[in-house]
């Protein structure tokens, strides 16, 4: 008798290390300051799956969703879109997520102005934090990491921390 091959098998509960921390997609397509991004949410206790293109965060997000499991999205505001021409592919991107899957928490990260973009977040609902210039964020860590948890918590508890499109 021959013996058939192995269907994959079907994910009931989401994999062991899908349990550890709060789920959280981190984008910005800046290396240096993903990884430093990275860390301090890891030490804030999420469990950060970070990317740095648009079409690669809005896959995973969209199967971390399929697997049952919410995320919360933080991206970068001012990075390539996803066909590579203009600079605002974070703002493409968190309008798919909140199209797409409209009770995940967004937030949108910024080192730079944009009056425009500010205001299509804040149309969507969405808060922006600004964020040190990638050239300070390494030493600028200990004064974002409070801001950055305020924000977080703010988007948890559904609260507005008046935080929106300011340098707090």
């Amino acid at each position: 008798a021959q013996s058939k091959p192995e269907a994959a098998p079907v994910r009931s509960a989401p994999p062991a290390d899908l349990r550890q921390g709060k789920p959280l997609v981190l984008v910005d397509d800046d290396p240096a300051t993903l990884t430093v991004l990275t860390g301090l949410l890891a030490e804030l206790g999420y469990r950060v799956e970070a990317m740095e293109r648009g079409e690669d965060a809005l896959i995973r997000v969209d199967s971390l969703y399929r697997d049952g499991v919410r995320p919360t999205v933080l991206v970068d505001l001012i990075m390539p879109r996803m066909d590579g021409t203009g600079i605002l592919g974070g703002l493409e991107l968190m309008e798919l997520v909140r199209n797409n899957f409209t009770d995940l928490p967004l937030l949108g990260l910024s080192d730079f102005e944009n009056d425009e973009a500010q205001r299509k977040l804040r149309g969507l609902g969405i808060p922006l934090l600004m964020k040190p210039l990638k050239s300070e964020v390494e030493e600028s860590r200990e004064v974002f990491a409070p801001r950055l948890t305020a924000a977080l918590e703010g988007l948890a508890t559904g609260v507005d921390s008046g935080f929106t499109s300011v340098n707090i």
